[in-house]
């Protein structure tokens, strides 16, 4: 089973979007609540590029256009809704053919990096320095509900998907979007949130009390 993280393709010419500010509002609307009334945003970037995938400065917040709807209903994609927005570039001009990207497939937990000691990479910075990284997105299968599209129930933010969609996709050349396998995932690592090998021994080893 391979799965992936859809991500922002950060398009230099694609149309980039700034959200109306009611952030509670689009943070329910990405995990599959209906809003009240359709949600506004307007383009804030010099790109301009109409794609599949318009994307915000919000963590998973994205609209995708009729196209990519019609795909996921045509192919029986689960974990996803859909959600009213009103779109306008920076002229105030109505942007239409657009809906937003609302995921409600399922991980009963948090998603996390592995950070113990011994699952950090280190990579090397344009500075000729190596930073540490965690690398590898903790996954436990019994915790998912099985959905093509799915985040978890804690509120990391990263949205999941299934290599169905990703192949989908790929075939039909849906742009402004990237896939990464979970397990190919890196996060910077802070230095004091590495888990050092000698306080996992500590906690994994109980002292004698005789």
């Amino acid at each position: 089973m391979q799965l992936f993280s859809l991500n922002d393709a950060l398009s230099n010419t694609a149309l980039r979007l700034q959200t109306d500010g009611k952030l509670t509002q689009w943070s329910a609307a990405v995990r599959g609540k209906q809003p009240a009334a359709p949600l506004w945003a307007q383009q804030y970037t010099a790109g301009s590029q109409l794609r599949d995938f318009l994307w915000t400065g919000l963590s998973g917040t994205c609209t995708i256009s009729d196209r990519v709807v019609a795909l996921l209903q045509d192919h029986a994609i689960s974990g996803w809704n859909t959600y009213p927005v009103e779109l306008y570039d920076a002229a105030g001009r109505l942007i239409q053919g657009y809906a937003g990207l609302g995921v409600t497939g399922r991980y009963a937990g948090r998603l996390s990096f592995d950070k113990r000691e011994s699952a950090v990479v280190y990579l090397m910075a344009p500075s000729g320095k190596p930073f540490p990284h965690f690398k590898g997105l903790q996954f436990d299968s019994a915790l998912w509900d099985g959905s093509d599209l799915f985040m978890d129930t804690c509120g990391s933010g990263y949205v999941l998907t299934t290599e169905r969609v990703a192949k989908l996709f790929k075939k039909h050349k849906v742009t402004n979007c990237k896939f990464e396998r979970i397990e190919d995932m890196q996060l910077l690592a802070q230095e004091h949130k590495i888990i050092r090998a000698e306080l996992v021994s500590n906690f994994e080893t109980p002292s004698r009390t005789d």
